[in-house]
């Protein structure tokens, strides 16, 4: 009998051993995994719902080894980090949500591994992998090349596509803020393989697209290239904006740039990536500028004639009246201005103006400079204070005196002003027309006898060969002037004096009288004589009214 106790007690004990030892190791396990079918591009999260399995000991879970094997992802979160204790009669189930942040514009999928990690006891982690295709918003405003590129995908995300930087080479606009019809841009699109085998024939494509339209106002594409591992290359393309009727009806405007390749990390699988910047457009309301310049001769000889043709666009949205052009150079004494006419918004008018030079010219690079004029004789100006100046080198040799030609040219217009006794401000336009790269000294001289200099802005600029530059000069016209005055703008590199350039500028008189009557010295004698004969008078009568 005592035997059977004794069995009985340590069949009990090894059992008691057995449960918890059983209990002390956790067993967990993962089911009814839910993943979504895709997941939109711009999303930016997805959820992953899965039951999480305990037969064991409790345990906190630790979800740090999740991660992404395919695309991106930012972070992992989870909606428990704790399962409580089980038993394989008794499991404790627990539904656990996954949410998955990753950056969007992504294209492909996006794949990784969830693990769930045992903290406490000695139980094994589970894990499961998923694999998510990223679709591209159902958004009628992206073209359909862009759809293509996303649907193709980028498996690995090996191959790379970035606009690096946009630039407005010649026109109005401001880089890869705004753009206006007829400019001149210049991209950088550089182009990367991330990955560990070679990515061969990678054709880059681009185009402005017009979401309002739904069409591109332009699309095209480089040549073929391959790209080793680890390898990039940085294209340079130039395009022009150069029909303005593609703008009449205004619309949003995205920039985009895609690449497409074959990865060699995958079997030559194709892939495709896309880079994208919204530009706006600018059709202000009046603004009309000069495009297609051109001159009957590269080289005009003196005591020739010479034809200047042109384009004026109105690149506006309102109708244009009596638009007329203003052509001339003091220094070749051309003051030509011509009456173009009527010009639609986004519509252009052809115009011509010829012009002589003089027998007695200078061999030199001469900058003729272009004004376009509204109905009020008012140069046409943006909403960016751009005024439709415009500068154009004249190259004059041959039957001349001299075959000198300066290292600068140099023209001025009238900014501001223009008033006895107010202030007047000249800008003045410098281009280096030597081959190499020069610091200029600007000064003034001979206008001390109408005027007082108040400031040069700058007082000196640096040019490369064939830049330009502005230099504001400002006055503070006297009171006693008016008529055509003059003053010489001199050029100084490495202290020599370079080039001395006269301007002309007209003064209109005071509206004081008194300035008037101080430019003739007859008349204010007998202004004089005649208010000394008046005090005369009233001392007499002011005598004879003492003595009586």
């Amino acid at each position: 009998m005592k035997t059977n106790k004794l069995n009985l007690m340590i069949a009990s004990f090894f059992l008691v051993v057995f449960s918890i030892g059983f209990i002390n190791a956790a067993s967990i396990s993962i089911s009814n995994i839910n993943v979504p079918s895709s997941i939109n591009q711009n999303g930016g999260s997805f959820e992953i719902i899965f039951n999480l399995t305990n037969q064991g000991q409790a345990t906190d879970i630790n979800w740090s080894l999740s991660s992404a094997t395919t695309g991106t992802i930012n972070s992992f979160s989870f909606s428990s980090n704790h399962i409580n204790e089980g038993t394989s009669l008794q499991p404790t189930i627990q539904t656990v949500t996954a949410t998955i942040n990753f950056p969007t514009g992504q294209t492909g999928n996006i794949a990784g591994i969830i693990n769930a990690g045992i903290i406490n006891g000695s139980g094994d982690d589970k894990n499961f992998t998923f694999s998510v295709p990223i679709t591209m918003p159902s958004n009628p405003e992206i073209p359909e090349d862009i759809k293509e590129c996303s649907l193709i995908g980028n498996l690995g995300n090996n191959l790379k596509l970035t606009i690096e930087d946009i630039s407005v080479i010649q026109g109005f606009g401001d880089d890869e803020d705004f753009w206006y019809p007829l400019d001149q841009i210049e991209v950088e699109i550089q182009v990367e393989n991330k990955g560990d085998e070679k990515i061969r024939n990678i054709e880059v494509k681009w185009g402005l697209y017009n979401t309002n339209d739904e069409d591109w106002v332009f699309d095209e594409k480089e040549n073929d290239f391959n790209l080793k591992d680890g390898d990039d290359k940085t294209l340079t393309i130039n395009f022009k904006l150069d029909d303005p009727k593609d703008f009449r009806d205004g619309g949003n405007y995205i920039f985009y740039a895609w690449v497409t390749g074959e990865d060699g990390e995958f079997d030559d699988l194709d892939v495709c990536t896309y880079d994208s910047q919204e530009i706006d457009i600018i059709d202000d309301n009046d603004f009309v500028i000069v495009y297609n310049v051109e001159l009957s001769k590269e080289t005009a000889e003196c005591d020739s004639s010479i034809l200047f043709t042109a384009d004026a666009w109105n690149v506006g949205d309102n109708d244009q009246d009596d638009v007329s052009v203003r052509l001339y150079n003091n220094e070749l004494n051309i003051d030509e201005e011509v009456t173009i006419g009527d010009i639609r918004d986004f519509d252009k008018e052809s115009f011509s103006i010829e012009i002589k030079i003089p027998q007695n010219a200078e061999e030199k690079t001469y900058a003729l400079v272009l004004e376009i004029l509204d109905e009020d004789k008012d140069i046409f100006e943006n909403d960016e204070d751009d005024t439709a100046r415009f500068n154009i080198p004249l190259k004059v040799k041959g039957n001349c005196d001299t075959e000198e030609i300066p290292k600068a040219i140099v023209s001025a217009g009238l900014e501001s002003g223009g008033n006895a006794g107010e202030q007047l401000v000249i800008k003045t336009t410098i281009m280096n027309s030597g081959d190499e790269s020069a610091i200029y000294t600007i000064n003034v001289k001979d206008y001390t006898n109408w005027a007082n200099l108040e400031s040069i802005s700058p007082e000196a600029i640096h040019l490369k060969a064939g830049e330009s530059g502005e230099v504001l000069f400002t006055f503070n016209v006297d009171e006693d002037v008016s008529g055509d005055k003059t003053f010489d703008i001199t050029l100084f590199t490495d202290n020599k004096e370079i080039l001395s350039q006269p301007v002309q500028v007209p003064i209109k008189e005071s509206k004081n009288s008194f300035a008037y009557f101080g430019e003739n010295p007859l008349i204010m004698i007998l202004i004089g004589l005649i208010i000394l004969v008046l005090i005369i008078i009233i001392v007499i009568l002011m005598t004879k009214k003492t003595s009586k």
